[in-house]
Order: structure tokens, then C-alpha cells, then sequence
């Protein structure tokens, strides 16, 4: 009997030991074991995890769907993913067959069906099927939009630039010295020094007519430039090419904002409608140096006199009185002011809607925002943070040593004197600890689920039971939500997608990473420093200097919604921060 026993426990090891790793409970929260070496949040219902050097994809109940045997591997996109095997590019599909077997030098993820791949120095696209639709020969090339995308033979300003399309026909000839991605129907275009535009056949639309550049058409209107010798003039063209806003203007907003763009005059900022009218005068201050004036929203704008902040609505009327330290745009009534060294919420009133007891509010996330009560090195207590609604009601009062925004219904919090002790877990909106502070690093939920470390182990948590079944995907958005070390960062211009690149603007970025930033208007070029790092780019180019190494980029900085908009994965990565992009929420992660 006793043999007996002692061969069924035997038995019944092996068959544990052989079973794939699976969701378990532990104080009402479900857990894919901690055993992977790194790991990602989850993106179209599947995770990259590595182990033992090896990349692949689980799902949500831990099963391997993707072998762990690449080397590299990046997230779903369009269904497929890219991975990577002895220095080569492929994609898997979500069963994990290899669609695009391993063989490109590099690979970017798929737009409008179409993927870039490289080949000896060379570009050309894939589809689904894994086919080639054009011959692998192009110097450049940028992914595809609406139905079109750039090709450059021999590389870009030496008149071998056109579009192909999703067959590979070049069905705009390959004469032009720039083509920018197709937007609204039309491709602004350059040509001999001189830029217009080309509709979708590759017909000339406006005429190459302007020698400072032109700008992609948005809701029907493009930001065109005239040089001559007093400097470069701004305005605003239709899409016949007449001009709705004469350029005469030192500089303008990239676009219009609620039917109203801005335009400067010497030093000073004013706004002029779409008939052209200037209806508020050039009479208000520069924001911050090297920036634009921003655009309004919900029908208010702030604007800076005498070195304070008040709002305007499109007449010009002062609705809200400057005297604020800072500012920012209104989001859904609500806007984040400091007064006399403190962050309160006004409404479009001017009324204060949250009492000033707090020394920081972070911008609204999922209805609630982030407080912080600074401690000082004289208070002898430390930074609290805590978390409050709309109404400012307190959902949770200012006790943790840190806290990270609101993401699908839970926000991490940390507990701990010291950073390298911390401890992460996360509350819901009620306040409760769903996931207790038990974790050395965590990551924001996504699809119902968390990616969580302990020592050098990752794992993923679920609160109740949203692993079964999978939560269903987030309603449809346009937004693109940008998160840097659990923070929300709102912007007075959205990111925007690009020729398959999410663009940001810049300041704001690069400020939530602790990165120093200048700009140098003449040249146009920016300088960001942080440590002994020190980045340089110009606004138009796809060459990034870092401590004097050039790096490529695939999209250039650009001037949007008079904002520099820059490459989120490349700017964050150049700083050493790691960069998730989940394309079913359309939210990027950077940590540091």
C-alpha cells in the first residue's frame, strides 16, 4: 500500500508539473504566476512575456499561444505582430503561425493592411498574406494612408518621391522632391523648391506656388507659407487654393480650433476666424518662450497679459480674470489653474469647483483626478497622495507616498519610505485596496488585466474575476490617452497618428519625464537635456542627434495645432524609457 501511494503522489507531480500555467485566486484577486522574466500589458487579448532570453504570447489564462523562441517581439497591431529571430523580422498571427516568416532586416506594424520591411538597406511593403506587393527597392518609404503610401527611391529632396498603392502600382510618378502622408483626400507635395498639393490620382490640386512650405489639410483648411524678404508669412488656404487667410502672419496655430485659429504679429498673439477676419487682436503674450498661442476649447481659450493667465471666448471678451500663475485648456468644463502657489479647478465661470487645499492636481482621469499634499525638506513629512471627483469630494484622502492616474476603474498606489522598497498595488473608485500593495513594479490595467513583479518575477493580476470571460474591448475612440510613470498627460493639442507613428507634443512629454527642453527659434531646432544626455533635432527632420550620434527617425518632428509634435517611441526611448503602445485603447505607457 504504501508503494502504491508513494507512486500516485509521483504520478500526480509529473502531471502537475506538465500543466500549462493558469489563473489562480489569492485574496480575491486572480493571478498568472510570477515566472516570467518581463512582460507587457495586455494588447488585443494577448501579452508578450520573455523567459530564459525568449519572447512569446499568452493569453489570459497564461496558455502559450506564441512560442517562447523569438528574441524579440512587439505588440499585435491589426492582428499580426512583429517578431524577431537571429536578427531577422517576421509577423505572427494570434495562433501563432508565422505569416511573415523572419527574414527582414527590419519591420514596422501594419496600416491599412500593409506592413514596411527592409532588405538590405532597401524598403517595400508585405500584406497579410506575407506577400511582397512591390519589389523590395525603395530608399524610404512611410506606411500607408488612406489607401496610399510614399516611396522615395532614392531618398528624399531628389525628385524620385511618389505614392504607391495596395497593389504596388505607382500611381503617383515618382518626380517629386517630398510627398507628404495622404490626409482629407489631398498630399501636400514639393516640387523644384516650390509646394501645392495633389489630390488622390496624383493630379495637381493647388498650384506649387509656395517657397516656404505647405501643411496637411485639416477639416477642409491647410496651413500654407510664403517666403520673402522680410522672413517666412503664415496663412490658411481651402482646398481650391484660395486663400481663406492672406499669409501675412509671423506664425500661426497649425489648425483651427472651434472655427478660430491663432496668428502672431511681432511678439504678441491674437485669433482670426475662417472668413480671415482677425477678431481678436495681436495684443496678447507669448505663453512660454519659443511656444504658440493654443487653440480653444469649450469655447474658451487661455491667454497670457502681464505675465498672468485669464480665458477668452471667441470675441475677445475676458471672461476669466488673468491672474493665474498657469493654466490650462477646459476638458469636459473643468479646467487646472495655480493661484498664489496652489492648484484649484475652476468651472467656465471663473468659480472655483474644488477648494485650494491641494499643492498639485493632475488632470482628470475616468472622472477623477490625482491630489498631491507636498511635504518639503523643512516639513518633516513626505509627499501624500490622495485622489478626488469632480465635485471635489475626497475618494481617497492624501495618505499614499505616490499614486498613479485612474486607468479601467483602478489606479495604482505605492506604500513605503523609499523608492527601492515601494510597494504597488491598486484601489478602486471607492477607495478600496482591490490588489494589496505587495508588488516590487506594476503596470496599468489593460483589458481587465495588470502586469505585476516581485524581485525579478512578472506575473499578471485581474481584480474578481475579469479573466473569465475577457472583458470586452473599450467603446470606440479617437483619442489617443498618453501615460508617463502611471501619470495621465493631457495636452491642449492631441497626439496624432502618422504614417503609422504616434506623434506627441513635445514640451509637455518630455516635461513629465523630467527632461529640460529648449527651443531655438530661428533654426527651429530643440535641445532636450537631462543627466549627461543630450538630444537635438530641427522641425522638418529625420535625423535625432544624441550626444552627437545621428539616429534616423521614420517620421519628422512637425508643427501641429501650434504645437512641435514629436515620435513618442523614439523621443522616450532615447532617454532610456520603455514605450507600450496598446492600439485596442489607443494609449501609450511610457516608464522610466
Amino acid at each position: 500500500m504504501k508503494r502504491f501511494i508513494c507512486v500516485l503522489v509521483a504520478c500526480l507531480t509529473l502531471v502537475i508539473q506538465a500543466m500549462p500555467a493558469s489563473a489562480t485566486t489569492v485574496d480575491d484577486v486572480e493571478v498568472i504566476p510570477l515566472q516570467y522574466d518581463d512582460a507587457s500589458s495586455f494588447c488585443e487579448g494577448l501579452a508578450r512575456v520573455k523567459l530564459n532570453g525568449k519572447w512569446g504570447f499568452i493569453n489570459k489564462t497564461g496558455e502559450q499561444i506564441v512560442p517562447l523562441q523569438y528574441d524579440s517581439a512587439l505588440g499585435f497591431c491589426e492582428g499580426l505582430a512583429r517578431v524577431e529571430q537571429s536578427g531577422k523580422w517576421g509577423f505572427v498571427n494570434k495562433t501563432g503561425e508565422q505569416i511573415v516568416p523572419p527574414r527582414y532586416d527590419a519591420a514596422w506594424d501594419y496600416s491599412e493592411g500593409f506592413a514596411e520591411v527592409c532588405l538590405d538597406g532597401k524598403w517595400g511593403f508585405v500584406n497579410k498574406s506575407g506577400l511582397e506587393i512591390t519589389q523590395i527597392k525603395y530608399a524610404e518609404v512611410l506606411a500607408f494612408s488612406e489607401g496610399l503610401a510614399t516611396v522615395c527611391l532614392d531618398g528624399y529632396f531628389t525628385g524620385t518621391t511618389g505614392c504607391i498603392d495596395g497593389s504596388g502600382k505607382e500611381v503617383i510618378p515618382l518626380i517629386y522632391d517630398d510627398l507628404s502622408p495622404c490626409h482629407e483626400g489631398f498630399i501636400a507635395a514639393t516640387h523644384k523648391g516650390l509646394s501645392g498639393y495633389l489630390d488622390k490620382t496624383g493630379t495637381v490640386a493647388v498650384p506649387f506656388r509656395y517657397s516656404g512650405g505647405v501643411y496637411g489639410f485639416i477639416d477642409g483648411l491647410a496651413r500654407v507659407c510664403v517666403e520673402n524678404e522680410s522672413g517666412c508669412k503664415y496663412g490658411f488656404i481651402d482646398t481650391l487654393g484660395n486663400e481663406v487667410v492672406a499669409p501675412l502672419y509671423d506664425n500661426t496655430g497649425y489648425r483651427f480650433y472651434g472655427g478660430m485659429a491663432a496668428v502672431q504679429q511681432g511678439n504678441k498673439w491674437g485669433y482670426v476666424d475662417t472668413s480671415g477676419k482677425l477678431v481678436i487682436p495681436c495684443k496678447y503674450e507669448e505663453p512660454y518662450h519659443g511656444w504658440v498661442a493654443p487653440g480653444f476649447s469649450n469655447s474658451l481659450v487661455p491667454v497670457r497679459s502681464g505675465g498672468l493667465w485669464g480665458y477668452i471666448d471667441k470675441s475677445g471678451n475676458e471672461v476669466i480674470p488673468f491672474k493665474y500663475e498657469s493654466e490650462s485648456q477646459f476638458r469636459d468644463g473643468l479646467a487646472v489653474v495655480r493661484l498664489s502657489g496652489s492648484d484649484t479647478v475652476i468651472d467656465q465661470t471663473g468659480k472655483e469647483a474644488i477648494p485650494r487645499r491641494y499643492d498639485g492636481i493632475y488632470l482628470f482621469s475616468e472622472g477623477i483626478a490625482t491630489v498631491v499634499i507636498h511635504g518639503g525638506m523643512n516639513s518633516g513629512r513626505d509627499d501624500t497622495f490622495g485622489f478626488i471627483d469632480r465635485d471635489g469630494n475626497q475618494i481617497i484622502p492624501p495618505t499614499y507616498p505616490i499614486a498613479k492616474s485612474f486607468i479601467e476603474g483602478y489606479a495604482a498606489v505605492g506604500v513605503g519610505e523609499y523608492w527601492a522598497s515601494r510597494k504597488w498595488g491598486f484601489v478602486d473608485k471607492s477607495g478600496k485596496e482591490v490588489v494589496p500593495p505587495r508588488y516590487d513594479e506594476v503596470f496599468d490595467f489593460s483589458e481587465g488585466m495588470a502586469a505585476v513583479c516581485i524581485g525579478s518575477k512578472w506575473g499578471y493580476v485581474a481584480v474578481a474575476d475579469t479573466t473569465q470571460p475577457a472583458p470586452s474591448p473599450p467603446a470606440a475612440t479617437n483619442e489617443i490617452k498618453v501615460f508617463v510613470n502611471g501619470m495621465l498627460v493631457v495636452f491642449d493639442q492631441p497626439p496624432i497618428i502618422e504614417s503609422g507613428r504616434t506623434l506627441v507634443p513635445l514640451r509637455a512629454i518630455f516635461e513629465a519625464m523630467g527632461v529640460y527642453v529648449s527651443w531655438e527659434k530661428l533654426t527651429q531646432t530643440v535641445t532636450a537635456v537631462r543627466g549627461d544626455d543630450v538630444i537635438t533635432f530641427r522641425i522638418g527632420s529625420r535625423i535625432l542627434s544624441k550626444n552627437g550620434e545621428d539616429i534616423e527617425l521614420d517620421v519628422p518632428a512637425q508643427i501641429v495645432g501650434s504645437r512641435t509634435l514629436v515620435p513618442a517611441r523614439a523621443i522616450a526611448e532615447s532617454f532610456g524609457a520603455k514605450v507600450e503602445w496598446n492600439v485596442s485603447t489607443r494609449t501609450v505607457t511610457i516608464t522610466q
